[in-house]
């Protein structure tokens, strides 16, 4: 989750309904709006050009909105439609999704002191010294290890049915509604050593001497002995190395075929890949929390006991000799071309985040 998630605003839940007849439609809208804007504002706007009356029928106030409808969006990704829009009926909402926010913004509010400590403190460059940790600090460490191995298994199935689901496809140019291929080309690379060698008077013309640089305070903060998925379960990582390969084995051209039609089975496997990374999402968000929380407690020290770490350094550059190589290519993008190696072309397969067809 991007660092754009720390930003306050609303979150909405919309419901459509007929003009004419009053019936409400089967579908709900989960968005936002930041800051000071309103969601009846943003109601208005996707009112435009819409036969349909758009009603706004509740709103929650969020410390973290974007980190907020980005749960919810993936939590219930198997009910999701189009874009924002879900599949819920009224005793859904009141049951279930409302409920749900109410939650997660109790948990937000608590969460929320945390990630603001983590900001302030990625500031401080590390002293070098180590805290020592409490029985708590452990607590949070054991529940930490264990959702960190309860992620690696779902990362795992996920890439198994993501691999099955392109088996399925065949010599096809995808799944209707499910799979998707995007063909990609991938411009070739400057080869700066190859044009130095070849051409040393024009390119001692274009280096330049960097000043010394001092960086802003950079360091990641790490968990550390961590469990990895080989010794967790042997068998399901060797699935999971098998797995990754499969999209390897699809060829560049099959993305410019058509879609084959979906089948039950390509159906069920697209449905349970949406609730595992449903699942991954709320794991990784626990995560997250958790990591600020460490950054919190470990404050200006370098770690916490054995369990973690975070040196915070400015780094220096010292003056250095650099090509300029936008330079270069301004001047001469004929022979910037031609020291350029060949294109690559690739294709990648995206799964569907949304279910927009009949099941």
């Amino acid at each position: 989750m991007s660092k754009a998630s720390m930003t306050p605003g609303e979150l909405y839940i919309n419901r459509d309904r007929d003009f004419k007849t009053g019936e409400w439609g089967p579908y709900v809208k989960i968005g936002i709006v930041r800051k000071d804007r309103k969601s009846k504002d943003r109601a208005s706007e996707h009112q435009t050009g819409n036969p349909r009356e758009v009603v706004l029928l509740h709103t929650f106030i969020s410390p973290m909105v974007d980190r907020l409808e980005t749960l919810l969006h993936n939590i219930y990704s198997v009910r999701r439609v189009s874009g924002e829009w879900f599949e819920m009926s009224e005793e859904f909402v009141d049951g279930i999704l409302i409920p749900k926010i109410d939650e997660l913004i109790i948990e937000q509010k608590l969460e929320v002191v945390n990630f603001i400590a983590k900001g302030e403190n990625s500031k401080l460059e590390s002293n070098g010294k180590s805290k020592d940790t409490t029985l708590e600090d452990m607590k949070l460490y054991n529940i930490y290890s264990n959702l960190s191995i309860n992620r690696q298994v779902l990362e795992a199935e996920i890439e198994i049915i993501r691999a099955d689901l392109i088996k399925s496809m065949g010599s096809s140019g995808g799944i209707d509604g499910i799979l998707q291929l995007q063909q990609k080309r991938n411009e070739g690379i400057f080869n700066q050593k190859l044009f130095a060698e070849k051409e040393p008077e024009l390119f001692s013309k274009y280096i330049e001497i960097r000043p010394e640089e001092i960086s802003d305070v950079k360091g990641n903060l790490t968990v550390k002995n961590i469990s990895k998925l080989s010794k967790i379960n042997e068998n399901l990582d060797k699935k999971f190395k098998v797995s990754s390969t499969a999209v390897k084995e699809v060829k560049f051209e099959q993305g410019s075929k058509d879609l084959s039609g979906r089948d039950e089975n390509q159906k069920n496997l697209h449905q349970t890949y949406l609730e595992k990374l449903g699942e991954w999402f709320v794991i990784n968000h626990s995560m997250e929390c958790m990591v600020a929380d460490f950054a919190n407690r470990i404050g200006e020290y370098e770690s916490l006991g054995e369990i973690v770490t975070w040196k915070r350094r400015r780094k220096v550059t010292p003056e250095n000799e650099k090509f300029n190589s936008s330079s270069f290519k301004r001047d001469h993008p004929d022979l910037f071309e031609r020291y350029k190696s060949e294109p690559k072309f690739s294709v990648s397969v995206i799964v569907s985040k949304m279910r927009s067809y009949p099941f």
